[in-house]
């Protein structure tokens, strides 16, 4: 979980890197744009990891 975590802190770092890069102008908008449309999809994949960080594990069926 940890990894994963840490991958998405790094993709949101990222994101906010690049558009200040291009409110600066040191990067194009086109690029810019199509790397942070990779970085949401990333984000959707990885936000699988939400529901596995709340996940109380296996509860089993109690006898009546």
């Amino acid at each position: 979980m940890k990894y994963q975590l840490v991958a998405a802190a790094v993709l949101i770092a990222a994101m906010v890197a690049g558009i200040i890069r291009v409110i600066t102008g040191h990067a194009s908008i086109e690029a810019t744009v199509i790397n942070l449309i990779w970085v949401v999809y990333d984000l959707l994949i990885l936000s699988v990891i939400i529901p596995a960080v709340r996940y109380d594990g296996y509860q089993p069926a109690k006898d009546r």
